[in-house]
């Protein structure tokens, strides 16, 4: 066998890479490009059609190797973005003086595997301009989160701006993988004490930018998962307690429909007077408000009708008087009232008076599911007053108190004793 012909010496062989060349005939040898060129219009290669890039034009290729300044070089041809004919490009096996020619052959083999240069997937990946997570994200900005709603798009705004951009904003849509967002996830855990809610929130909108779904493969840190039967809730006494301690007959009103309805704080700051029929005791959800403005309701389990008791009916209808349209629950310009100022102007100077700790209006609504719960209210009328689809968001929000446990316990006679009753 002939000795393997050592090629002449070249620059940059460790990572090389070249065109193909791509030969045009002259117009004096194709009468079309002629034609084309005088007339100012593009013209094709001699009649040709330009095709679309195909696997079955691109069989499956094992590379070359060859020798040069004492290493193995192998050889391939791959396909890039944006590039019509594919890229020669090279890489150094091994030495020569240690490693088989068939060796190298095979080292090459398993890198060209590793890439997936024979594969459909990698043709694919290559007839589309590789696009940024940045550049992404400024087209979801631009286009889908427009049609979400203003809360909604603020949220995502700040998990883009303030998380997400900064750790994949250079990385190609591509090569974002579980993995990169699993090592994030748990960066943002340990550094930022983010909680399982907050971090499963960024996922979901870096899901909705990349169009990309990971299913079950992200990993949540277990140690800082907070189940929302450990989320603030406020117990029936609470809830009387805060009651009566509202600065004003509004907010008396405002805080007895919370903890007599569950309802959640952009429904009630939506609250309008033609949703409340006071003979049939029944309130209907049919709206929800954020930051002075009205929206659609969180879900579609969220349009409902509330059954109500007969002290919030009387509460009610000395609010609204004599009052036909409007918000039940309105600022002084007539519009709803914002979550944000009954929270700093009312219920924290409410619940530091009374010694409970500061918390938001949600737990008005966990501490109402417990009371249902507690009372033996059936599920599905718990779904349907608080809104969700499934007996697991109820078991969720139900928070048993010491109090219900002790009651409950009283009820079973007791096991130690059995015996001794019985003789």
């Amino acid at each position: 066998m002939a000795p393997d012909k050592e090629l002449p010496p070249q620059d940059n062989l460790i990572i090389s890479e070249f065109t193909e060349p791509f030969g045009l005939p002259s117009p004096d040898s194709c009468p079309l490009l002629e034609i084309a060129a005088s007339a100012n219009v593009p013209g094709e290669r001699c009649g040709q059609r330009t095709r679309r890039k195909s696997m079955s034009a691109r069989p499956g290729q094992a590379g070359t190797v060859y020798k040069h300044r004492g290493n193995w070089i192998g050889q391939w041809l791959e396909d890039v973005p944006g590039k019509e004919s594919r890229s020669r490009k090279s890489l150094t096996l091994g030495p020569i003086s240690s490693t088989s020619k068939s060796e190298a052959r095979r080292m090459l083999k398993e890198h060209l595997d590793k890439l997936g240069v024979n594969t459909s997937e990698h043709l694919e990946r290559s007839l589309n301009p590789a696009v940024t997570f940045a550049q992404a994200a400024d087209k979801y900005e631009n286009g889908r989160l427009q049609d979400l709603k203003p809360s909604t798009r603020r949220t995502n705004k700040y998990h883009l701006l303030k998380y997400l951009r900064p750790r994949f904003g250079k990385a190609l849509i591509q090569d974002i993988t579980a993995d990169h967002i699993n090592e994030a996830v748990r960066t943002w855990a340990k550094k930022d004490g983010l909680s399982h809610n907050t971090l499963r929130n960024f996922v979901n909108t870096l899901r909705s930018v990349t169009g990309k779904n990971f299913g079950k493969e992200i990993k949540y840190p277990s140690q800082i998962e907070v189940s929302d039967a450990d989320a603030p809730y406020f117990t029936p006494e609470q809830m009387s307690q805060i009651i009566e301690a509202a600065n004003n007959p509004q907010m008396r009103a405002f805080f007895a429909t919370a903890a007599g309805t569950g309802m959640r704080s952009g429904e009630l700051c939506g609250l309008r007077v033609e949703d409340v029929d006071l003979n049939g005791s029944i309130i209907s959800v049919r709206r929800s408000a954020w930051e002075g403005g009205e929206q659609t309701p969180k879900t579609k389990n969220a349009v409902r009708k509330i059954g109500i008791d007969a002290d919030l009916v009387s509460i009610l209808r000395e609010h609204i008087a004599q009052r036909k349209i409007g918000f039940v629950f309105r600022a002084k310009n007539e519009n709803p009232l914002r979550e944000s100022n009954i929270l700093r102007r009312q219920l924290h100077p409410v619940l530091e008076r009374l010694g409970i700790p500061k918390c938001g209006l949600h737990a008005f609504r966990h501490g109402r599911v417990s009371f249902l719960v507690e009372n033996n209210v059936s599920l599905p009328m718990i779904r349907l007053w608080i809104g969700h689809g499934s007996d697991r968001m109820v078991r969720r929000y139900t928070h048993a108190r010491p109090e219900f446990h002790a009651n409950e316990i009283a009820k079973l006679p007791s096991i130690a004793n059995m015996q001794t009753k019985a003789a």
